[in-house]
């Protein structure tokens, strides 16, 4: 048999554990807040060129992208939107997309440079990730 005085003390310990358990979750969600708003993530547009592309200079830019995507993932910088840009079409998403939704449609084997410089102008801040132009790029 449990003595009053034992039963009180136990009542007594819980309510304290659930009162202590409440402050920390409530601060841990303050400062949470805090930190959100005193230092936030560094956001910048992503402008992948989807042109003038050979195979292999593709695959390193794939790879790329996904150092990238990983960095936005982790929260150490976020790219919104991303504009992928071809002598097609700029399409823009703003959550990134996976590197699988980028490979899938293969680039475009000619650098549309006005619609690239005009992109550039529109969002200044922007990285851009484009396979190098040069002569063995330039045929396909």
């Amino acid at each position: 048999m449990v003595s009053p005085s034992r039963a009180r003390l136990d009542s007594e310990l819980w309510r304290l554990t659930l009162q202590t358990l409440a402050a920390c979750w409530l601060t841990q969600a303050a400062l949470a807040v805090v930190v959100r708003v005193a230092l936030p993530i560094p956001e910048r547009p992503l402008l992948i060129d989807r042109g003038a592309c050979a195979p292999s200079q593709w695959q390193e830019l794939l790879q790329r992208y996904s150092a990238l995507q990983l960095q936005d993932q982790l929260g150490q910088q976020r790219f919104r939107p991303v504009i992928q840009a071809s002598v097609l079409s700029a399409r823009v998403s703003n959550p990134m997309p996976s590197r699988e939704q980028v490979a899938a449609s293969p680039p475009v084997g000619v650098r549309e440079t006005r619609q690239l410089a005009a992109l550039r102008d529109s969002y200044r801040s922007a990285l851009v990730l484009s396979c190098p132009l040069d002569s063995s790029t330039a045929s396909g």
